[in-house]
């Protein structure tokens, strides 16, 4: 019996010890569980700061003055034979002459430059060896070496003058007339005085009309009006593409026009008939001119049309001018009224009415090659004289 006790003890003090060992290794790896997560923690923490302490801080680099040019195009040999030189003429007021197929002068601001005549405009990145253009993902590089940049463009750097060539092509750019949009938007641009200032009138339909001088600069129009209260407002009419016509404000203050809004299409025709008020024309002409009365109330007036072309199925219209919503402009024929002897040698006398601004008359006629056109007649807000517009 006491044989038995005595290894029933042995065996409870061997099971005590097993369980001290267990905690004790329990205890041991649960400090080492601690102490490697307490590095770990410590490694990343230190991680993190020698990051932060190392990374670079990233700043934009400014844009140099200078001429840049593309140095792979220009160091081909067939780009080299015909005198290609591509690029950047960058001055220090931040004027640009844009150097492609053709000259174009730019602005650069915000590492933007905007090219009115080209209706587009370039973004910058500053390299260590140049400038990248974002549009084309091309770098053109900073070229030191006046020897190979043309004459021209380093004179144009130096002092601003344009090359020969480019201020023919602006002079030939005959801005006078008038102008029309989809939207039926128009610009009206009359003669230069003594000065060289044209007179200009801006209609923004069912907004404003806007009556101010405009001079050519660099090939674009630049206009200026006075817009009551010390407000000018200012913009830029230039040539687009597809012999279209661009209107940009450059200068407003005004939150219903402002700067930077652009408006295009707009279109100039010389068209085959002349219109305007039966009171502007000689007796011998209103005389000999066949009448039409489309209206005959209190507020009518009276039109004459003279034609110098050989013109066939002439139509006066009555029209209805939808606007929708999204400034898309509509015009749909409610009546028409055929006039069979207008010709060279008989003008017409119309008398009809102007209901309000937007336009409810028009005419059109297939010209000498047979092509049907298309006008409206409409009032200047300017002058109050009659203008047509295709459409």
């Amino acid at each position: 019996m006491k044989k038995i006790l005595t290894c029933l003890l042995m065996v409870a003090i061997l099971a005590l010890s097993a369980c001290s060992k267990a905690e004790e290794t329990n205890i041991t790896r649960k400090e080492n569980a601690e102490e490697t997560l307490q590095e770990s923690k410590s490694e990343e923490v230190h991680e993190e700061v020698n990051v932060d302490e190392n990374t670079p801080e990233v700043t934009e680099q400014k844009i140099i003055p200078g001429i840049y040019y593309d140095k792979e195009i220009f160091e081909s040999t067939d780009e080299m034979e015909s005198g290609n030189f591509y690029g950047f003429a960058i001055r220090d007021n931040n004027e640009v002459l844009v150097i492609m197929q053709d000259f174009a002068i730019g602005q650069l601001k915000d590492n933007v430059i905007d090219i009115p005549a080209w209706e587009s405009s370039y973004t910058f990145e500053a390299e260590e060896n140049g400038l990248r253009v974002k549009e084309q993902d091309f770098l053109y590089t900073k070229c030191d070496d006046i020897k190979i940049v043309p004459e021209e463009i380093q004179k144009y750097y130096e002092t601003g003058e344009l090359p020969d060539y480019m201020l023919e092509a602006q002079m030939t750019i005959d801005y006078v007339g008038d102008y029309i949009n989809p939207d039926l938007h128009s610009v009206s641009i009359k003669e230069s005085d003594e000065n060289g200032y044209y007179n200009v009138s801006i209609s923004i339909i069912r907004l404003t009309t806007l009556n101010g001088v405009g001079n050519i600069v660099d090939g674009a129009m630049e206009i200026s009006s006075d817009f009551g209260d010390g407000n000018v407002i200012c913009a830029v009419f230039y040539p687009g593409s597809d012999d279209t016509f661009e209107l940009k404000i450059t200068q407003s203050d005004w939150d219903y026009l402002p700067a930077g809004e652009t408006f295009s299409d707009y279109r100039r025709d010389y068209p085959d008939v002349t219109v305007g008020f039966a009171d502007e024309f000689k007796d011998d002409i209103k005389n000999n001119a066949e009448d039409l009365v489309v209206d005959d109330s209190e507020y009518s007036t009276e039109l004459i049309f003279l034609t110098e072309k050989n013109i066939t199925d002439f139509k006066f219209l009555s029209i209805e001018t939808e606007i929708y919503d999204d400034g898309d402009v509509y015009y749909r024929t409610t009546k028409e009224y055929p006039v069979k002897n207008f010709s060279q040698d008989n003008p017409l006398r119309i008398k009809m009415l102007f209901a309000g601004d937007i336009p409810n008359n028009g005419f059109c006629y297939k010209d000498e090659d047979g092509k049907e056109k298309y006008y409206i007649i409409t009032i200047s807000g300017k002058d109050g004289s009659v203008q047509i517009f295709k459409f």
